[in-house]
């Protein structure tokens, strides 16, 4: 062969990503005890004081077998499953008061060349997620993934008046992050942000740790003789009482907070100011103007307690188990997610900064939603956070039903522990791999995996329509140069021809699977993009 004709060939060959080409799950998946031991060792961070985990290993086949057979079927009959699957055990070690408690055994898939598994008997793939990092926003929500939970922040429009002749609209920025499932709420009001930083630092303080200052609050002192609209922005309830539920109120808040002009305008500070009277005008009877009050995180944690509970639990009770959600969310950030966001820009530290750093920038994600939500670009492949999701909710779980147990009996014994683990952490947990949105059936026709089986690609999200036809409304399927780079075109299916649930394997990657833009086609892609963009895109 000519020389200049193989150097022509291989300059101008694509590169394969061998890593997607031989399948990026089977890669992620090998790791499944490395990432199931970091969940495990987040979760301890809140156990209660003598609970110690010790770590995750592998258990022998002569283990396997023995505690296969000694699971009781139906009827309490031992039975062993000998169809065929690619499962294999682990256990989980924990120690309570330096005695060692019964290990949790879970079993975890082995994947084959190309992702697939089988399990009893039958055969499943598993696909990579095209996920957002950290943050998916979708016009008025703001989706969070973590690693202890999954919440959706959204906004609602809330009126109060600025300087006695205008009614400004703010947005309060909401979500529920204290999943109670059984009984009805006193009140019927959201879950705002603010609220949850006034539960936990009390008014003051929390505005002068994310604000920069301290809003005076008064009532008809606070007037433009004293605080002149050059140089104040007044701000007061409407007085319009919202339906709250069952809960009764009485009367109208008299409430006014002065604010300096030059700190006004201001994202934050209008989400908190908004946020405060929220809160205000479902309980107008129930804040004053005094420091003490507004101080009192015992008020706050109350008020919110009663937007989760029911008023016949009884007030001290509502704030001792609003203490426990409150001191639970010191540990919501993982290290992992807090990485994410350092590589972002964002340098935080906890969960209440999370907080304020949505109440900044909501809006203005918002405004630029339709972008992120078409490309591809600026995501990451992922496998292990969603193959594992239920065992990672179920580690969690009993996190807090040892903090709920400790909270209500003040003291728990090897006993409860072993109960609790042993109500949310089974077994047959680790049977429902198959039903995670990453696990597909899907036929083999050849032996080359790199044609159709390694390009199996899965969006984070789709709507219920587009299980079983496109919803051409969703802007999640809307054009984007990125598919180009990013989707592929081979063996599309029906329900979705735009190339997005098929991977390019030529696409290039960082060390943790983040889409990374080739320099060669930028110029390209963004002329293509400037072509084919229209209003609804800008």
């Amino acid at each position: 062969m000519d020389k200049r004709l193989a150097r022509f060939q291989d300059e101008h060959t694509p590169r394969l990503n061998m890593d997607l080409a031989k399948g990026l799950a089977v890669k992620q998946v090998a790791q499944a005890i490395q990432y199931l031991d970091s969940v495990f060792r987040a979760a301890e961070k809140s156990f209660p004081p003598g609970l110690e985990y010790r770590g995750c290993v592998r258990v022998s086949p002569t283990e396997e077998y023995h505690r296969q057979t000694t699971r009781g079927g139906k009827n309490n009959r031992r039975m062993y499953d000998v169809a065929e699957s690619d499962l294999y055990m682990v256990k989980f070690l924990l120690r309570y008061e330096g005695v060692d408690l019964e290990p949790r055994y879970m079993t975890l898939p082995h994947l084959r060349p190309g992702g697939y598994f089988m399990q009893r008997g039958s055969q499943f793939v598993v696909s990579p997620v095209l996920n957002d990092i950290v943050f998916s926003v979708t016009g008025d929500t703001v989706f969070v993934r973590l690693l202890r939970d999954r919440i959706n922040f959204e906004r609602s429009r809330h009126t109060y008046v600025v300087n006695g002749e205008r009614t400004d609209m703010a947005y309060v920025i909401h979500a529920v992050i204290h999943k109670k499932k059984d009984g009805k709420p006193s009140v019927t009001a959201k879950h705002s942000l603010m609220h949850y930083l006034l539960a936990k630092y009390g008014f003051d303080e929390a505005w002068q740790r994310f604000a920069g200052f301290v809003p005076v609050v008064g009532e008809g002192e606070i007037n433009w003789e004293n605080y002149p609209p050059d140089k104040w922005v007044i701000c007061s309830s409407t007085n319009i009482r919202p339906m709250r539920g069952r809960m009764k109120t009485r009367g109208t808040s008299q409430l006014r907070m002065a604010i300096p002009i030059e700190q006004y305008n201001n994202n934050l500070v209008r989400s908190m100011v908004g946020g405060f009277f929220y809160v205000l005008d479902y309980f107008p009877d129930r804040v004053k103007a005094d420091k003490d009050w507004l101080n009192s995180t015992r008020l706050w944690r109350t008020l919110l307690g009663l937007l989760i509970y029911n008023e016949a639990d009884g007030e001290g009770s509502i704030h001792e188990a609003m203490t426990e959600h409150i001191k639970s969310l010191n540990d919501y950030m993982d290290q992992f997610v807090l990485k994410q966001l350092h590589d972002m820009g964002y340098n935080i530290s906890d969960f209440y900064e999370l907080l304020v750093l949505i109440m900044t920038n909501f809006n203005e994600w918002s405004r630029s939603s339709g972008e992120r939500v078409k490309s591809m670009y600026g995501k990451e492949l992922n496998v292990n956070y969603f193959l594992f999701m239920e065992v990672s909710k179920r580690i969690f779980y009993s996190v807090y039903g040892l903090t709920q147990r400790l909270a209500t009996r003040k003291v728990i014994t090897a006993k409860d522990v072993v109960e609790i683990f042993d109500k949310n952490l089974k077994l047959s947990v680790g049977y429902q791999y198959i039903n995670q949105n990453c696990v597909s059936t899907m036929a083999i026709p050849n032996d080359n995996m790199a044609l159709k089986l390694t390009t199996l690609l899965v969006p984070q999200t789709t709507s219920d329509a587009a299980k079983s036809g496109l919803a051409l409304d969703d802007p999640a399927i809307r054009f984007h140069v990125s598919i180009a780079e990013v989707g592929g075109y081979t063996y599309l299916p029906k329900r979705a021809p735009d190339g997005r649930r098929r991977l390019n394997h030529c696409v290039m990657t960082d060390s943790e699977y983040r889409i990374i833009r080739n320099p060669r086609f930028i110029p390209l892609l963004d002329q293509v993009r400037e072509m084919t963009s229209t209003d609804q895109d800008q």
